[in-house]
């Protein structure tokens, strides 16, 4: 029978295989210093076409209760999450890089460690560009957003740091699956570009997401994508009450949860697939 020791032995040995592989990960992301600012250079200019722009609109054409100052808000912080969470598709092509070039020995023998080492590099990826849009943020808030003020300030920020970490598990999770559809195709292109329009359509990245359409708005509250970019979006803006919230991160963690399922189905088929026949 296990003892408590041997338990907190082998948690701390996991811990530490998630930490090296988040250091790594980070450790790589600035080694290529000039991609770092070409990185933080493209979406500073996306952030501020996408800023002019809605600021044209809503000064010709304001909709739905949107201030000027609320439509900038929603459309810089969207921009800003886009280059978090979807600039993460090179961490799916490696992963199924990895699954095509048959290199899962490790994951056969120890497939805890290295699901660690899948999560912890995908977060070490996310960690990097959250420091990259941190003073991009601040910049924003400085010189785009000036006339923007939270009217709950500690519960919107609150309630939106908690849908920001629900945004990263259900991003990460959904570039883990793409990923391991190498199992099945030897190229994967089209399901991305299937994931990457699902996504523009319904995560409320090109328009607010409460401004769609009560069937559309259903359909939205049971995809990932929803809870990728609109959800903690309009938590910040001020858009949703209390219940509303509530009720969000009830069906969001329900739509994790799912997520995770088919994850481990996918797993355990490919990894079956792979012990029968190889990629």
């Amino acid at each position: 029978m296990t003892s408590f020791g041997d338990l907190t032995k082998a948690m701390k040995h996991y811990v530490q295989i998630f930490t090296l592989f988040f250091l790594q990960a980070i450790k790589v992301e600035l080694a290529y210093r000039m991609q770092v600012f070409q990185r933080f250079f493209g979406i500073a200019v996306s952030m501020s076409a996408t800023t002019f722009f809605w600021f044209a609109v809503s000064k010709v054409s304001p909709f739905g209760g949107y201030s000027t100052a609320m439509m900038l808000c929603y459309f810089v912080v969207v921009s800003l999450q886009d280059f978090v969470f979807i600039s993460g598709d090179e961490f799916s092509k490696k992963l199924g890089e990895k699954i095509r070039l048959g290199k899962l020995s490790a994951a056969l023998v120890q497939p805890f460690p290295y699901l660690l080492n899948v999560f912890g590099a995908g977060l070490g990826g996310f960690a990097m560009r959250i420091c990259i849009v941190i003073p991009l943020a601040v910049f924003a808030k400085l010189t785009f957003l000036k006339e923007f003020h939270f009217q709950d300030p500690y519960f919107q920020i609150g309630m939106y740091g908690l849908a920001f970490i629900l945004a990263i598990a259900i991003s990460l999770v959904s570039l883990i699956m793409t990923g391991l559809l190498a199992f099945d195709m030897t190229q994967v292109w089209a399901p991305w570009i299937l994931f990457v329009a699902s996504y523009l359509l319904l995560s409320g990245i090109f328009y607010p997401a409460d401004q769609a359409g009560a069937t559309m708005q259903a359909i939205m509250a049971w995809t990932p994508f929803y809870y990728i970019q609109g959800f903690p979006t309009l938590i910040l803006i001020g858009r949703l009450n209390a219940p509303q919230i509530l009720s969000g991160f009830l069906k969001g963690t329900l739509v994790l949860g799912y997520l995770i399922l088919l994850l481990t189905l996918m797993w355990r088929r490919g990894v079956k697939k792979f012990e029968a026949v190889g990629i």
